[in-house]
């Protein structure tokens, strides 16, 4: 991987994070919010509703630039000038 980087330095920067930071994730970002939307309140006596909500939620988040760049905003990340 590091080979690899370093063949790409035009675009790619390399951050180092700590083993275990949900602050700097932004698929935790991800995952609460489809917890807090898809899977709210969701009791079910097997995994199909469950695996609905979050295919449902990952189409939403999908689909939507604006929660995309925030969970990337928040976790201090960006894909270059294309966050204001």
């Amino acid at each position: 991987m590091t080979q690899y980087l370093q063949g790409q330095r035009k675009w790619a920067e390399r951050y180092t994070s700590a083993i275990y930071a949900p602050d700097l994730n932004p698929v935790e970002c991800i995952w609460a919010n489809i917890k807090r939307k898809e899977l709210a309140n969701l009791c079910s006596e097997d995994l199909t509703l469950m695996v609905e909500g979050v295919q449902k939620g990952f189409s939403r988040i999908h689909e939507s630039n604006h929660l995309n760049y925030s969970f990337l905003k928040h976790a201090g990340l960006s894909l270059g000038s294309a966050v204001n």
